[in-house]
């Protein structure tokens, strides 16, 4: 006598769709934040920046007011 049954059943495959959706979600946010990171990062170095160079010009023009 041959007896069928199912390989992968719907437990199994709602089990795994639902591993795969977790992985790829949580995969893509933590993409996204790593984005935003990336952003507010490169926006406070470079605010950083463009002040100390405002302070630099701005103690030049002092110095220069000081000689005359």
């Amino acid at each position: 006598m041959l007896r069928e049954s199912e390989a992968y059943g719907w437990v199994n495959l709602l089990a795994d769709f639902g591993g795969q959706l977790g992985l790829w979600c949580g995969i893509s946010f933590l993409t996204c934040f790593e984005f935003i990171f990336l952003f507010v990062e490169t926006a406070w170095m470079s605010g950083r920046h463009n002040y100390a160079i405002w302070k630099r010009k701005q103690e030049e023009k002092r110095k220069a007011k000081e000689r005359w």
